[in-house]
């Protein structure tokens, strides 16, 4: 029993330390440099560059079993975008009755929060250069 132990031990050990799959993982290689131009574009509202990487035969299924189309989802981020751009003015200018009644009827959801906050941080940035 003992000697199964040490063999399954090294066989282990052995297995985790020999570099059989030469896996290299880089951010700068043309995929994602893609994602980050894709990324990109959609903080900065620019929907035809975004369909641009689109394919026209793209799909995206939203809660329902029924497709949106490409001219769908950029209506649909246009909107977003609108909508976000009237919270973030009335928070700049401190308008607590208007920010507090877009907030009411905009529903974050947590998967978006990240992008909101980076989206607010992107744009304080341009305001400040």
């Amino acid at each position: 029993m003992r000697n199964l132990l040490l063999f399954l031990f090294a066989l282990v050990a052995y297995s985790c330390s020999s570099p059989t799959n030469n896996v290299v993982t880089t951010f700068d290689d043309e995929k994602s440099n893609a994602i980050r131009e894709h990324y990109q574009n959609y903080l900065k509202n620019d929907v035809a560059a975004l369909q641009s990487l689109w394919s026209p035969d793209l799909k995206i299924y939203l809660n329902s079993v029924d497709a949106s189309t490409v001219d769908d989802i950029s209506e649909l981020i246009t909107v977003q975008h609108e909508v976000f751009e009237n919270i973030r003015d009335a928070a700049l200018l401190g308008d607590k009755s208007k920010l507090n009644r877009l907030l009411n009827n905009f529903t974050f959801s947590q998967d978006d929060t990240f992008q909101y906050l980076n989206m607010i941080n992107f744009r304080l940035i341009k305001l400040f250069d």
